[in-house]
């Protein structure tokens, strides 16, 4: 049920356990984070990443309960095994509130990063267990300043609360003419002079993909190409009839879509575009924004907190009210008819990123927390 990595000096002194409730090999924003600052600081201390090992994650209550119980006991029994440790919660799920209710027997000190969705809403009952993880924590991670304000309004000391901006990896960057021109050709699109609006993402209500393809119906241009990139299946929010109906909306309104299943790799699918548009209804700091912005692409997205932390200079971004598709056409057409503009904000975009989220700049945030929290429990 548990998969363990782990990573440590010659002589390690101090231990950090992080769940992380997937396959190692899975693709998560959060996990994917995690793990490169693990990689790019191991030698600071003794790192203990607990996975769940492949099972089928059946939809009935009660097994998925079930499931969830016994990689939760998997994870506190690696737990008790070691001294002088803390643990990180990169997302809550399920298993992270069993184990943190758990945490206080051991005087275990641990960090939980809220990506938005944890603290605005849902079920009673689960929020309400939540709340009480949250409150109980020794340091929370609020991706974006709305989520920070939240947290302090819900009983969190302000002192225990730490705002840190996902890093963009290195690697995104804006593509050469041949990069570009090859990301294209991949897709099928051979002139450079159709427009090519799209966006990275899982395929699913909250991220709001059917938004875009409408507003794109809207534009006068008839020879636009969407490009949908992300998972339709696998986990709990991929919805595949989402997709479907995103497919078919898109043939009745005649445009030319590209569907695709995400990749790791989405510098190509980014290289391919003109315009990025994420009209999700809610967020905690989207990565496939900063990476998009980092590749000097023009980005549009939804005013909603989270989106409009990252895009709150009109300089490098466009923000409109979120399920307005109409205003969305609006913000598409006008870089369409602006290019040399639009051009601009993918320049500038890409230099925020360069000056604002870079990977340094979390890993000293991060590190600061961990050794707080062991000077704490000494």
């Amino acid at each position: 049920m548990i998969e363990s990595i782990q990573l440590y000096k010659t002589k390690p002194v101090k231990t950090v356990v992080v769940i992380c409730p997937i396959e190692p090999n899975e693709y998560a924003g959060w996990h994917s984070q995690i793990s490169a600052f693990i990689q790019r600081k191991f030698d600071s201390y003794n790192f203990l990443t607990l996975y769940r090992t492949r099972c089928e994650l059946n939809k009935r209550s009660f097994i998925r309960l079930w499931t969830d119980f016994s990689y939760a006991i998997g994870c506190w029994r690696s737990i008790v095994k070691i001294s002088d440790i803390c643990v990180i919660f990169p997302v809550f799920f399920l298993p992270s509130l069993f184990v943190s209710f758990l945490l206080p027997f051991l005087r275990c000190p641990y960090i939980v990063r809220i990506s938005g969705g944890e603290i605005s809403g849902g079920n009673v009952i689960a929020h309400w267990l939540r709340r009480k993880m949250i409150l109980r924590a020794h340091g929370v991670v609020a991706l974006n300043s709305i989520d920070r304000s939240r947290l302090v309004e819900m009983g969190v000391s302000p002192d225990r609360v730490v705002c840190i901006r996902n890093p963009v990896k290195k690697i995104f960057r804006p593509p050469t003419s041949i990069e570009r021109q090859l990301a294209r050709k991949a897709l099928g699109i051979t002139s450079d002079l159709r427009p090519v609006i799209g966006v990275i993402g899982t395929l699913c209500k909250r991220k709001a993909q059917l938004d875009l393809v409408r507003a794109v119906g809207m534009l006068d241009r008839a020879d636009p190409v969407v490009v949908l990139c992300g998972p339709t299946g696998g986990h709990s929010e991929a919805d595949s009839d989402y997709a479907l109906m995103c497919r078919e909306v898109a043939s009745t309104l005649g445009l030319d879509l590209k569907l695709i299943e995400f990749v790791i790799d989405v510098r190509p699918v980014l290289w391919s575009l003109d315009i990025f548009v994420l009209a999700s209804l809610s967020e905690g700091m989207p990565n496939a924004l900063l990476e998009a912005m980092a590749c000097g692409i023009p980005c549009i997205g939804s005013d909603i907190p989270g989106i409009r932390d990252v895009l709150e200079d009109s300089e490098y971004g466009l923000l409109v009210p979120a399920g307005d598709q109409e205003k969305l056409a609006q913000a598409i057409q006008y870089y369409l008819q602006e290019p040399i503009k639009a051009k601009a904000f993918g320049r500038a975009a890409a230099e925020v990123i360069v000056q604002q989220f870079q990977p340094e700049q979390a890993d000293a945030a991060y590190l600061e927390m961990i050794k707080g929290l062991f000077h704490e429990a000494s």
